[in-house]
């Protein structure tokens, strides 16, 4: 991972065409410091009376160029990343200021599905499961209509689809011996006209039952939806009425947090929640999904130790059911705080760093000092004050630019 994020910087500094270094001495001016030296010959004085001769206003413009050198060097040690180095690798800046904040229980959770909107697609006979579907997973998109399973027979199981199959052939085969009886009857003026089209009747739905059941039988997707639980295997058997596949008509979730008994006094303070899932580390926001809190229990779970609480979301993509949670639970919002996104974090040995823009193309790195975290912002109680700049994005890149020995100097002493 090291190796690819450096060739990244790399390619990096091979668009923007200049280097990245640690020290901040640029644009000197060597010759206005010797401006003393050159043009001026001491010899021509020899024997001249230096009372009257002021060396203050020679060295004058050696005086001025002091504060200069002092500026630049003002910001010794610091990272140096050209405007250009920075837009390659993404890394973006903000100014901080004090805003409220939304403090957070970390707690466990799950994820379950909005069940009022789910529908069951059951086996319509005992069979061998097929997947007619590609890749069909929890959060698969599925249009009304569609083949989702093939059922097929086995020969190895018996009073199920073979045994209907036989039964339908046997219906087929009687009912159209029974016309033909009745249609040589009707010749003889024997049976009614009634009598002889209901005889028909009988051998075409036999005729439509024999065909359903003597072929591979198609179970189609009743709505549009989501799939959010599969319950067969593909070349598995089920039984008639088994459950196959759950369907829900949007993309709608139940965010369940588990929060510990000893949390139940801050239950009322609780009024929204973040949540990561374990497959890609990204954060969602109930709110930001358009999410409400739904349900606060009042006991205990029985046998357990925590206290339910749900949430209600929609517009989640491929999220399945059951996926194990880490939940924030946001409280009510603190006023003037110093917050930083958790992006703007690095980690060194147990210790956490965030990159400081000191002026145009410099960064120095500052240790901070952190309180509580909602996921996604996280409280800083010493380091970063109102007003100072701080790179929120890609500060893992700032980082390797000041360490990494692959990225050459490109002024030194």
């Amino acid at each position: 991972m090291r190796r690819i994020t450096l060739l990244a910087i790399a390619i990096a500094l091979s668009a923007c065409g200049t280097s990245t270094k640690t020290d901040t001495h640029k644009d000197h001016d060597h010759g206005e410091q010797h401006q003393h030296a050159e043009g001026h010959d001491h010899a021509e004085h020899e024997g001249e009376n230096h009372e009257n001769h002021d060396h203050a206003a020679e060295t004058t413009p050696k005086a001025e160029a002091a504060p200069k050198a002092e500026e630049e060097h003002a910001h010794d040690g610091a990272i140096t990343l050209s405007q250009c180095q920075a837009d390659e690798l993404g890394v973006t800046f903000q100014t901080i200021d004090a805003v409220p904040f939304e403090g957070a229980i970390k707690v466990s959770g799950v994820v379950e599905p909005a069940s009022s909107e789910d529908i069951a697609v059951v086996a319509p006979v005992g069979a061998v499961v097929d997947f007619a579907v590609l890749n069909m997973t929890a959060g698969t998109k599925v249009n009304a209509g569609t083949t989702l399973f093939i059922l097929k027979g086995d020969k190895m199981v018996s009073n199920n689809l073979n045994d209907k199959i036989k039964l339908a052939e046997v219906e087929y085969i009687a009912a159209k011996e029974e016309f033909g009886r009745i249609f040589e009857a009707a010749k003889n003026l024997i049976v009614t006209p009634a009598q002889l089209d209901a005889a028909r009747i009988n051998v075409i739905k036999a005729e439509q039952n024999f065909v359903s059941f003597s072929g591979a039988k198609r179970v189609k997707a009743p709505i549009t939806g989501y799939i959010t639980q599969i319950d067969v295997k593909k070349g598995g058997f089920v039984s008639e009425g088994a459950p196959l596949v759950t369907i829900t008509s949007s993309r709608k979730i139940v965010v369940r947090a588990d929060v510990p008994a000893n949390y139940f006094d801050i239950l009322p303070q609780i009024n929204s929640a973040n949540f990561v899932t374990p497959y890609n580390g990204k954060t969602y926001s109930v709110k930001e999904l358009g999410g409400k809190l739904i349900s606060k229990a009042n006991a205990i779970t029985e046998g357990g130790y925590t206290i339910p609480v749900r949430f209600v979301v929609g517009n989640v993509e491929n999220i399945a059911t059951g996926t194990a949670l880490e939940v924030f639970l946001t409280l009510q919002p603190q006023e003037k705080v110093i917050s930083l996104p958790v992006t703007a974090l690095t980690e060194e040995q147990g210790a956490f760093y965030v990159y400081k823009k000191v002026c145009k193309e410099s960064y120095e790195k500052t240790l901070v000092k952190l309180g509580d975290s909602n996921g996604k912002q996280v409280q800083i109680l010493s380091g970063v004050k109102a007003g100072d700049v701080i790179v929120t994005k890609g500060a893992y890149f700032v980082r390797l630019a000041g360490a990494s020995s692959a990225i050459p100097h490109g002024h030194a002493h």
